[in-house]
């Protein structure tokens, strides 16, 4: 019995050990709607990406802007786009903004949309906006010209479009019981991301399970040892999606003189957020 117990505290400790891989991502330049750190962009280029971005910022509450990094180092692009711009809360907290991220040695690319843009720019017209205006110059080394055009081409999408009017990501009609069942189950959620009523929850989850294993099947070692793996698995679930839900809302924990909403010359996010809209592309 003491090494049954034995085994099941290490278990117990392991299990509800959470592997996160934190990240950091690169800080805004004073520019702001134009960091080139791998220096691809001429400097008449970034000239006009700014004043044609403060400009539609004023005019629209929208807000571009372009990032280029030299390298990824292992994160994913979707990751390192919504993490600067939430980090940075590009946009207005309305109409929200648009990330472009460029990364040269990875050669990736990435449009990151605002929660409150994805109305007029849903995914698969990101998707089209880059196989359109980005991709074929980015094939040809053509940093340059494949990132202006993009630009132009989805400042020209903004500048023209009606933005009083509520943008819809679709048309479909929710019914009523999906509704409450999505009441329902994020109220759960919020129960269970209480770390110790999650604990406390899953042990009696488990215990119950090794319990049932137990009384109506085999013997005690083998329900507890099922109890316990049960146990580790829930946990390991339950630790990914968190990492993963953390990982896409951004942690911040640095650079905070950036967060600012004034519309002022040292302009940075005005409040903007973005779940994971958008689309990218490997070329």
């Amino acid at each position: 019995m003491t090494k049954i117990f034995k085994a099941f505290i290490i278990g117990l400790i392991f299990s509800l050990i959470p592997i996160v891989k934190a990240f950091n991502v690169v800080s805004p330049t004073p520019e702001f709607y134009i960091n080139d750190y791998a220096d691809i962009i001429d400097k008449e280029n970034e000239e006009r990406v700014i004043s044609k971005s403060k400009a539609l910022y004023e005019q629209k509450d929208v807000q571009i802007v372009v990032l280029t990094i030299n390298d990824l180092e292992g994160i994913s692009i979707e990751d390192y786009a919504n993490k600067f711009y939430n980090d940075n809360k590009i946009g207005s907290k309305e109409n929200s903004g648009i990330l472009i991220l460029v990364s040269v040695n990875d050669r990736n690319i990435r449009i990151e949309v605002g929660d409150h843009l994805e109305g007029l720019i849903p995914d698969g017209k990101a998707g089209r906006f880059l196989d359109n205006y980005a991709i074929p110059y980015l094939k040809n080394n053509d940093w340059n010209g494949g990132i202006i055009n993009l630009y132009n081409a989805l400042y020209d999408e903004i500048s023209s479009a009606d933005l009083s009017a509520p943008q819809h990501k679709t048309d479909s009609v929710i019914p009523d019981s999906l509704i409450i069942a999505q009441v329902g189950f994020s109220v759960f959620l919020g129960i269970l991301t209480n770390v110790y009523g999650f604990i406390f929850f899953l042990l009696f989850i488990a215990l119950l399970v090794g319990e049932f294993i137990f009384l109506n099947y085999i013997n005690f070692h083998a329900g507890f040892t099922i109890f316990l793996v049960f146990f580790g698995f829930i946990v390991y679930i339950f630790v990914t999606v968190f990492k993963s839900a953390s990982l896409s809302s951004g942690r911040r924990g640095y650079n905070t003189s950036s967060y600012h909403s004034s519309k002022s010359s040292f302009t940075r996010g005005g409040g903007g957020h973005s779940s994971g809209g958008g689309a990218s592309r490997h070329f």
